[in-house]
């Protein structure tokens, strides 16, 4: 039981030591309900993840029972994308991580095409936490969100999305999104086509190496991980050497260059399993 993701000792502390504005907060206080049945879908995702090494397990571990929103939710949503690259036939493979650093994945087509992919969670920002914090709320402001992104990827991202251009293999950066515009129902998917696609400073300023950002909303209700279709949507680079087809993520909103479709092809959200 020492080992065990979220055993009673954890649970026991998690419920000495939440505070409101920590994920466990509301998870504990429902445990009987989708509390419980939250916490028992990352325990099977973790049971069932091929870790690729024991250190990244305990890591993992360690950040799923973290009470700090931004480690559980980074964890979380890397374990989320495994689970729906699943889903989508795509083989996902953890990948090792070497002298510099790797993807967090690996995926291959049922047609044979293989392709890297990089996960990140874009959380409240600390400017927006102090707001928040203070009583002020958060002001919703597009561009500095978008702004984030860009720098995530051409930034702190960086050396892990070369990998598959150094490879010769597409390359796909997944954004989870918990800003301060998650959950609102704006336009932010079309907002982010139009900042990514036509500005010098989109994806075309990070050619050649990033095929692909894949936008993702992802929500809880009932217990159980959801994907907002409405407000995910893949991003396609023009200037990518290596670019990807539509088919590989075909269940979200695909915006390209020169064609934009505002409606994608799921009309309900999706629920990982």
């Amino acid at each position: 039981m020492k080992h065990k993701l979220y055993n009673q000792s954890c649970l026991d502390g998690i419920k000495s030591k939440a505070t409101q504005n920590s994920w466990a907060f509301d998870v504990i206080a429902d445990i009987d309900s989708s509390g419980g049945t939250y916490l028992a879908i990352l325990r099977e995702w973790f049971l069932s993840h091929p870790f690729p090494s024991t250190g990244k397990k305990q890591h993992m571990k360690n950040a799923l029972e973290s009470l700090t929103n931004s480690d559980h939710l980074g964890a979380v949503n890397e374990l989320c994308c495994y689970r729906f690259m699943c889903d989508l036939l795509l083989s996902p493979e953890a990948l090792p991580e070497g002298s510099s650093r790797t993807p967090d994945f690996k995926g291959t087509s049922t047609s044979g095409t293989e392709f890297f992919c990089e996960v990140t969670t874009l959380n409240v920002s600390s400017n927006d936490n102090a707001s928040i914090s203070a009583g002020n709320g958060a002001p919703l402001n597009q561009e500095i969100e978008i702004s984030r992104i860009i720098r995530r990827a051409t930034e702190e991202k960086a050396e892990q999305l070369k990998f598959g251009y150094e490879n010769q293999k597409g390359m796909v950066f997944v954004v989870f999104d918990y800003s301060a515009f998650s959950g609102l129902g704006t336009h932010r998917p079309l907002a982010l086509a139009d900042a990514l696609l036509k500005t010098p400073t989109g994806l075309q300023g990070m050619k050649p190496y990033i095929s692909a950002i894949i936008y993702v909303e992802r929500y809880v209700s009932g217990g159980r991980c959801r994907i907002r279709t409405s407000q995910s949507a893949v991003y396609h680079n023009p200037s990518a050497d290596y670019p990807i087809s539509r088919e590989l993520f075909g269940c979200f909103t695909q915006y390209f260059f020169d064609s934009y479709n505002s409606v994608g092809p799921y009309t309900i959200d999706i629920v990982i399993p």
